[in-house]
């Protein structure tokens, strides 16, 4: 029993948040950027496959794109995504990061001005019988 203990306790202090960021894995707030933007990603790809009912979607293409605009591999990526999923404190921190700053945006979208469409207007030529319907 003492030994289990003794090998828990010795495994939670190797995936403690002081471990050293190894090389190849990208340093926290820059992960978090590019974590915030593969979830942007995903939502995108979600939406498509939804309401676009498009069978396919070109998800290695968003994805190296994603890469290009963020000057980071593929092989970055993953690596850092696995150590980070590696030291859950870290991992959740993150996240955590990662939905504050999508509340932001969502704030600031619902407080930009709505531009009106060029054919706005096509609802007040529907007769009000139609309107019924």
């Amino acid at each position: 029993m003492r030994n289990s203990l003794l090998i828990m306790a010795l495994l939670l202090c190797a995936c403690s948040a002081d471990a050293p960021i190894p090389d190849g894995v990208l340093h926290q707030e820059r992960f978090t950027d590019v974590l915030l933007e593969a979830t942007l990603l995903e939502a995108r790809m979600n939406r498509e496959l939804v309401t676009e009912q498009r069978g396919s979607i070109p998800m290695e293409r968003y994805y190296e794109q994603l890469f290009i605009e963020k000057d980071i591999s593929q092989a970055e990526f993953e690596r850092s995504f696995d150590f980070y999923a590696a030291h859950p404190d870290r991992m959740a921190a993150i996240y955590e990061e990662v939905l504050a700053r999508l509340s932001r945006r969502k704030d600031e979208a619902l407080q930009r001005p709505v531009v009106p469409l060029a054919n706005a207007d096509t609802l007040d030529t529907i007769s009000s019988s139609e309107r019924k319907r």
